[in-house]
């Protein structure tokens, strides 16, 4: 299905607007996303949203291939059903609670957000190995690690069918 270009042009502007929304309210601290449906002809949809004030996000159901966020502050990252191509979290390392239940991505890049990680509770998820291995073993304030129905997608070399093995000192 080919959106008119008139709907596209709808969609792509609600999308500057929720973005532009985020980033230039100083009020917002909380956003829920949940079932946002975004279609377009575009081969690869995405969503850019940049806050400073940002302290939790929750995403659900958002019909996107690209998530960009650009959050300093954040500190709750809920995701939910999601399946992404790329999920990137650009910020100042605050993040404490990691939640993803349901969730498959191809590229999943939270840079250094990870140092201070608390709680990390994953379910349901598909991500490639050597990207989980990074995002956990970085943090090191963790009190909680939880990982329920996780799936590692291995590269076709044969050095990545080495076990998985997490090492925590507590």
């Amino acid at each position: 299905m080919v959106l008119p270009l008139h709907q596209r042009a709808r969609l792509m502007e609600t999308l500057r607007t929720l973005s532009y929304n985020v980033r230039t309210n100083p009020n917002i601290e909380s956003l829920a996303l949940d079932f946002l449906e975004v279609v377009t002809s575009d081969s690869q949809s995405t969503m850019e949203l940049t806050s400073h004030t940002l302290k939790s996000l929750f995403a659900k159901s958002v019909g996107v291939d690209k998530i960009i966020l650009d959050a300093d502050n954040l500190e709750v990252l809920n995701l939910n059903a999601l399946n992404l191509d790329l999920f990137e979290l650009i910020g100042k390392g605050t993040l404490k609670h990691l939640k993803i239940d349901d969730v498959s991505v191809t590229h999943m890049d939270i840079g250094e957000s990870t140092d201070h990680l608390e709680v990390v509770d994953v379910s349901n998820f598909t991500i490639v190995r050597p990207k989980l291995y990074s995002m956990i073993s970085r943090a090191s304030n963790l009190r909680m690690l939880r990982f329920w129905g996780v799936s590692l997608m291995m590269r076709m070399r044969l050095w990545t069918q080495k076990p998985l093995l997490f090492h925590f000192l507590f």
